[in-house]
């Protein structure tokens, strides 16, 4: 089973190891959000923002480039009908 769909089926034993933000391994930071009720997430740092993309079972992927950990970052998530939030992320 993938992290996405333990995460969807809520038996993942340590979701901090998949969500957040993490080294892409190419000189960047991926984030990833599960937000299932979510049309669309994007993260907000001091230098902008970036579209996450769903990934599928309510996750949202992006990748900052250049970007270093630690990393300061709000989620911004829009949950359609003009509803969107500007959230902390908790992992």
């Amino acid at each position: 089973m993938t992290d996405a769909a333990q995460l969807a089926a809520r038996s993942a034993a340590d979701p901090h190891t998949f969500l957040g933000a993490h080294p892409d391994g190419n000189g960047g930071v991926v984030i990833r959000a599960f937000r299932p009720a979510a049309r669309g997430v994007r993260a907000i740092t001091a230098d902008g923002t970036a579209e996450l993309s769903p990934t599928g079972d309510g996750v949202f992927e992006g990748t900052l480039a250049g970007a270093e950990l630690p990393l300061d970052y709000e989620l911004e998530v829009d949950y359609g009908d003009d509803d969107t939030f500007t959230v902390g992320d908790p992992y």
